[in-house]
């Protein structure tokens, strides 16, 4: 509590090693006790980040959802309006569904809010991707992802650099595949540009 002329503010929030655990079932988020503080006024239009000192040291989550478990880690510390830093931390072992699987996506990134824009940097890898129905096969994924959202939390802007192994697609296969790109999202819509290099395109035709 910080104690001035008047009404006493609160100075800083400190969580010490919190626990959360949710769900994401059939396109629904919940945190069970905490739905009600956490969507509380969902149908008013946001308005961003609180002004809140946070520091917050260990934070772990587990997400269980109709594709798998994803885990979650975060440290950080300062305003949530601007000068806050930190890490966050995803790890899901395996998800799977729509006849694809996906096998260990991890997200390491360094987290900050600069004038109520929050943003999140870092690489984002995937060891492999299979869709067997669809002779789809991706390995050795890594992203190097910078994506800066809007002060009202209503959009965002990233910027990504794409790179992966080997990858095949029924009989033509390819050794591996660079691009690099910007992305924003907006009122519904996804704006993509990009530049993209595949390698050593092979199929029983041509090579």
């Amino acid at each position: 509590i910080r104690y001035r002329f008047g009404f006493p503010r609160i100075g800083q929030v400190k969580l010490t090693r919190p626990r959360v655990y949710g769900s994401y079932r059939e396109g629904k988020l919940s945190f069970g006790a905490l739905d009600p503080l956490i969507f509380a006024g969902e149908e008013e239009p946001s308005q961003g980040l609180p002004d809140i000192n946070l520091a917050l040291v260990d934070g772990r989550g587990l997400l269980e959802t109709d594709f798998g478990p994803v885990g979650i880690k975060a440290d950080g510390k300062g305003n949530l309006r601007g000068g806050f830093s930190g890490i966050l931390a995803v790890s899901a072992p395996r998800l799977s569904g729509e006849g694809c699987a996906l096998s260990r996506a991890t997200l390491y990134g360094k987290v900050s809010v600069q004038r109520a824009r929050p943003r999140i940097s870092g690489p984002l890898r995937v060891a492999s991707l299979a869709c067997p129905q669809q002779q789809m096969l991706m390995r050795d994924a890594a992203v190097a992802l910078d994506v800066k959202g809007d002060a009202d939390l209503a959009g965002l802007d990233a910027k990504f650099d794409w790179a992966n192994g080997a990858m095949g697609f029924g009989q033509a296969g390819l050794s591996g595949l660079n691009g690099q790109g910007d992305a924003s999202w907006r009122n519904g819509t996804l704006a993509l540009s990009y530049d993209v290099a595949a390698r050593g395109v092979e199929s029983s035709q041509i090579a």
